[in-house]
């Protein structure tokens, strides 16, 4: 009984963390953004400017981010098509026979 709750204490802990990791992850995507928007129209003088550089970066990672997103969101979609595609090939639609049911027809 108590590896159970040890278990479902884990879990919870788990969750805990992942949410605030997904917190810190968004806030920090805010923040770069915010960063972007305001050094979007800078005066480049070098040619190894750090700014550009990391607009560039900050630009790559977001279309790698949404590659991403969009590759989870086709499995997932197709992995619950198929769920749902299993689930009514397994259903029995059959309801038997009129004796089955106790219809009596009378002609």
């Amino acid at each position: 009984m108590t590896s159970r709750k040890a278990t479902f204490k884990n879990v919870k802990q788990n969750r805990i963390i992942a949410g605030i990791m997904i917190g810190l992850m968004l806030f920090v995507v805010a923040l770069s953004v915010f960063y972007v928007i305001e050094e979007a129209g800078h005066d480049c003088h070098d040619e190894h400017c750090p700014i550009c550089a990391y607009i560039h970066q900050f630009k790559t990672a977001t279309e790698n981010l949404a590659l991403g997103l969009i590759g989870i969101s086709t499995v997932i979609s197709l992995a619950l098509i198929l769920r749902a595609v299993s689930a009514s090939a397994s259903k029995n639609y059959s309801r038997g026979t009129l004796i089955e049911q106790k219809i009596r027809i009378n002609c």
